[in-house]
């Protein structure tokens, strides 16, 4: 279906596409259009640069900015769509790289951008209410082992509170690996626990540029793969946050499991003969929690585990 409808012919059918744009589109769409560079985007959303590209690309689908198999750059297209449609979204320095007038009236600034609802709050927003929970979250990402879990509702800033986080991480030269379950996982990912652990430790490889050995499919597998193959070859620590976790909720199997091997890897940092080791691991965890009633919390492996960041309404 992407690409064959063709661009939207009226603002009516621009809204329905940009409605169809995932969380994740719209954030790396609205970098872009505020003038930053993949790079530049990456660093912000603690992705890669491939990624950038990857939702930039998709975005043009959707838009039907594609030709089917044609591989050719669209993002003056998606320039010249928003400049017609939404031209408050462009930036000063977007309009003038694709030729349009300067407008020295309009600013670039991520706190004018109204119709982004869901969006994290840019780093640097002068906007952002940090919560009072925020400072305990920025001291405990900096400790030996520790895990972090970001629980509120839809809409309550859970993505904005994870990115200033990994922020005060990176500042301190950690490694950062951020995955959005709902956005990055494959689906082949999600038939079983093993094809999810495999995806799980190719991910973390990939990112970290790191020689992929043979995966693992296992819970002691993927333990015994991070204890051999990962922590030992990273200098510092490494920051792994896994948001909108409540993707795995339908999934239980898998959510039990994975889960507890999480539970499982904070607890070793206690451990005398490994904890060095996995001290240098921390892990932050963001789930929303109207989705959590799908989820047994008798049977939660996070019961009584980590520090627990609740958001509240202001």
């Amino acid at each position: 279906m992407l690409g064959k409808q063709g661009p939207p012919q009226n603002k009516e059918a621009f809204d329905v596409m940009y409605e169809q744009l995932t969380p994740r589109n719209k954030e790396i769409l609205w970098h872009f259009l505020d003038g930053h560079d993949d790079q530049e985007i990456a660093k912000i959303i603690f992705g890669t640069s491939a990624n950038v590209k990857f939702h930039i690309s998709r975005v043009a689908r959707i838009f039907g900015l594609v030709e089917e198999g044609v591989r050719v750059s669209h993002r003056k297209d998606i320039v010249d769509l928003f400049m017609q449609y939404r031209p408050s979204m462009v930036s000063e320095k977007v309009r003038i790289w694709a030729g349009y007038q300067p407008q020295a009236q309009l600013k670039s600034s991520p706190a004018v951008v109204p119709d982004l609802p869901g969006r994290p709050i840019a780093l640097e927003s002068p906007f952002y209410l940090q919560p009072d929970l925020a400072d305990l979250c920025y001291e405990e990402v900096l400790r030996p082992g520790r895990l972090i879990r970001i629980r509120a509702p839809q809409m309550f800033g859970k993505t904005s509170l994870l990115y200033r986080i990994l922020s005060v991480a990176q500042k301190k030269g950690y490694r950062t690996i951020s995955l959005n379950l709902r956005d990055d996982m494959d689906t082949a990912a999600k038939e079983s626990l093993g094809t999810f652990l495999t995806w799980f430790c190719q991910v973390i490889m990939t990112h970290l540029k790191l020689p992929i050995a043979t995966l693992p499919k296992d819970k002691t597998g993927c333990t015994d793969y991070f204890e051999d193959k990962i922590l030992p070859e990273i200098d510092g620590p490494l920051v792994i946050a896994l948001d909108d976790v409540e993707v795995l909720f339908d999934y239980p199997d898998i959510a039990q499991e994975f889960f507890a091997m999480l539970r499982g890897w904070h607890e070793k940092s206690k451990d005398p003969g490994v904890g060095e080791l996995w001290d240098k691991l921390r892990l932050i965890i963001v789930h929303s929690t109207d989705a959590y009633i799908k989820f047994d919390q008798a049977q939660s492996p996070f019961n009584n585990v980590g520090h627990v960041a609740r958001l509240e309404p202001c």
